[in-house]
């Protein structure tokens, strides 16, 4: 996985990442930061996002943190609908295992993205950075 730091949103995706979710074989979505396909996720190069939430950010976590942001991303935009929100925050779970982090931060991390996570998944009523058009 290669990112870099960004000012603003903490990294940017410098080469596109997939990872194949079953639960999603039937969704097909096109997007312009990344699609669904055939159960296939693939995140495009340029995505930014911000890291893992309440947890420092490490290398057992930024890759579940990328998909998990673009998933909630789609929720929020109303692309994908909001009852996949649980397999966002499963394959959030099943990443940050595969990727080495210990069980008991797992549980917590898992623990935490169903507590507070919901209202993530909503249109943001009040947006960041307006966009202007003369």
């Amino acid at each position: 996985m290669k990112y870099r730091k960004l000012n603003g949103w903490k990294y940017e995706l410098m080469s596109p990442l997939s990872v194949y979710v079953p639960e999603l074989e039937n969704v097909f979505i096109d997007h312009p930061f990344g699609k669904i396909e055939g159960g296939s996720i693939t995140v495009e190069k340029g995505y930014a996002w911000d890291g893992a939430t309440g947890i420092p950010d490490n290398p057992d976590n930024m890759r579940a943190s990328l998909f998990h942001d673009f998933l909630y991303q789609l929720m929020r935009e109303g692309s994908l609908d909001r009852s996949h929100r649980d397999i966002a925050d499963q394959l959030c779970k099943r990443l940050c295992l595969a990727d080495g982090m210990d069980e008991g931060w797992v549980d917590f991390v898992y623990n935490g993205l169903k507590v507070f996570g919901k209202s993530y998944v909503f249109p943001d009523k009040r947006p960041k950075g307006q966009i202007i058009e003369i």
